[in-house]
């Protein structure tokens, strides 16, 4: 009887025993798992990890759950999926005194931001001595203006903001240092690109950003400047994805261009307020490099804490928050003078010499016509060489011109070698444009 209860006894200690083990394995199998699940998300059906690439930045990498339970094994896999963060989709929501990565909506639903949080925390009662060195010689006597738009990047990251063109044909000006500087500052939220790419249809992996920049940068094209133009003032704009239909995104980027043409490294008309075109001087300290950028990225702390109390400078009345006459500079002048080429320009002339011989407000003429008229005129040889029926269309083009739809017959005037301006008899069929005389004024004044 004594040894059935013993065995009972030790029956009972072994599942007690068994129990305790397995409880204390569920434990281990759950601690693991919620720790490893703060490493795991899932956005919508993808599961990411959470990675610093071999760059050091802080990346998503897409993982199946297979591979987890590879890695993990099916408990402590159900665990990382039961715990891990979970959302609908992704959405970019900039912010930076206030950031927060899970975006929840009145619905209830939850949203991934893929818009990063900064590195660097406000830091009071340091100063900034190699900041202000920088800021100082990029933007010289609008250096205040210069505060106000990282101070704006900074506070109202959704703000439009001009175009900023850093320009000098000299080598060694800090153009770069600045580029390189405010990538440091905004992180994951910044990042260097190529004309080419800007020209992509291909935007999704930056139009996310809240600031991309440019070395070397040539983007004097027609589609260049209708690209730029709409993503500087654009709320939203179509997002294409290679493989995936395009769509509709809100856009808050915001360019720094770089150019050792001081010329015509974009196209700017009179009459554009998207650039701020700055002439950045020869540094007069040739040491500066990667010690003094370091030593910049060492004071970013004490930069924020004073651009939060910072009072901003400008009033922000215009869509770009700073107005017209607040950037401009003579080095914007130099490149819109040097964005109206010379066969336009000689082709606007002979067209309102004809307006204002004959007192009209406008006239038209058809590609041919125009070219054959510029042909037997004295303009350059050069010009000449190089103008063509083609090379007439594309500047219309380009002056925002559009002929009629079907061949008309319409009225047009000859001019000859003296300069004489005469009716043209018949009237002649073709597909014109119209030319007006204020158009044809504000491209040649």
């Amino acid at each position: 009887m004594n040894n059935q209860k013993s065995d009972k006894y030790t029956s009972q200690q072994e599942k007690e025993r068994k129990e305790r083990e397995e409880n204390e394995r569920k434990e281990r199998i759950k601690k693991i798992g919620v720790e490893k699940s703060k490493d795991y998300l899932r956005v919508a059906n993808r599961w990411c990890k959470r990675c610093i690439n071999p760059e050091g930045e802080n990346v998503l990498e897409r993982v199946t759950v297979d591979s987890l339970i590879q890695d993990f094994g099916k408990e402590v896999t159900g665990v990382i999926t039961a715990t891990s963060p979970k959302y609908i989709n992704e959405v970019t929501v900039p912010e930076h005194l206030n950031y927060c990565e899970d975006i929840e909506t009145p619905s209830g639903d939850h949203y991934f931001n893929t818009y990063r949080p900064l590195a660097f925390k406000p830091q009071n009662g340091g100063d900034f001595p190699h900041i202000k060195k920088l800021m100082s010689h990029i933007f010289g006597p609008q250096e205040e203006l210069g505060y106000d738009y990282v101070e704006l990047l900074y506070k109202e990251p959704m703000q439009k903001l001009p175009v900023i063109l850093l320009v000098s044909n000299e080598n060694a000006t800090g153009k770069s240092t600045f580029c390189n500087f405010l990538s440091i500052l905004f992180g994951d939220n910044a990042v260097e690109m190529t004309p080419d790419t800007i020209r992509s249809k291909f935007a999704a992996p930056w139009l996310n950003k809240l600031l991309i920049t440019c070395e070397e940068t040539v983007l004097n094209k027609r589609e260049d400047y209708e690209k730029i133009k709409n993503l500087v003032t654009a709320l939203k704009t179509p997002s294409e994805s290679k493989g995936k239909d395009w769509v509709s995104k809100r856009v808050f980027v915001k360019f720094i261009f770089c150019s050792n043409n001081e010329t015509n490294p974009v196209l700017i008309d009179k009459n554009d307020t998207r650039y701020w075109v700055i002439k950045v001087p020869r540094l007069t300290n040739r040491n500066v490099g990667e010690d003094f950028l370091a030593e910049c990225k060492a004071e970013i702390s004490f930069f924020l804490s004073f651009l939060l109390s910072r009072e901003i400078s400008t009033k922000g009345t215009d869509r770009l928050w700073f107005t017209p006459e607040e950037t401009r500079t003579p080095a914007w002048d130099k490149i819109v003078a040097g964005n109206t080429p010379m066969l336009d320009k000689e082709i606007a002339i002979v067209l309102l010499d004809i307006v204002l011989k004959k007192h009209l407000d406008k006239i038209k003429y058809d590609a041919t016509t125009l070219y054959n008229l510029i042909k037997e005129l004295e303009i350059p040889q050069s010009l000449r060489v190089s103008c063509s029926r083609a090379v007439i269309m594309e500047i219309m083009r380009n002056w925002g011109l559009k002929a009629i739809r079907k061949t008309e017959r319409y009225s047009y005037y000859k001019v000859d070698k003296d300069g004489n301006v005469t009716l043209a008899d018949p009237r002649k069929p073709g597909k014109y444009y119209t030319f007006t005389r204020t158009l044809l004024e504000s491209i040649v004044m």
